[in-house]
């Protein structure tokens, strides 16, 4: 009877442990990331006040992989929306500007790394979006 009474406390205390390392990982993502001007102050809190309630390993891996899901997701609709602002700035200059082909240049580079974020996704079995195309400097 004793030796059940352990086994069951080794679980809870193995699944408490994944929890917190989880948690950290998630809290050093999400502080890094607002600190950097990255994240949205709403954002930031939400994603702080997310609470892992599951009491299996599986449900505890459910639970985190949908918050890095979110997070994810966060991160590629901000940089989308970053893409469609700077695609309207080129439009608006046009060709002419001075500041056009720099502006081009920031341009690719933001869709380069969306492009890259959703190769990763994809790697990683969790599609995303390919919405943005890149623009030539002319």
């Amino acid at each position: 009877m004793t030796e059940q009474h352990k086994k069951s406390l080794n679980y809870v205390e193995f699944n408490e442990q994944l929890i917190a390392r989880y948690q950290e990982m998630l809290l050093r993502q999400v502080e890094g990331a607002y600190r950097k001007g990255e994240m949205e102050p709403d954002a930031y809190l939400n994603f702080l006040s997310v609470v892992c309630e599951a009491d299996t390993r599986n449900g505890i891996y459910e639970h985190f992989e949908g918050v890095f899901g979110d997070l994810i997701d966060y991160h590629e609709e901000r940089l989308q929306a970053r893409i469609l602002k700077g695609a309207e700035y080129i439009e608006s200059i046009g060709p002419q500007h001075p500041k056009y082909a720099a502006a081009v240049r920031k341009y690719n580079a933001l869709c380069e790394k969306l492009q890259e974020q959703q190769g990763r996704r994809r790697a990683n079995g969790r599609e995303g979006r390919d919405r943005l195309r890149f623009r030539n400097a002319q």
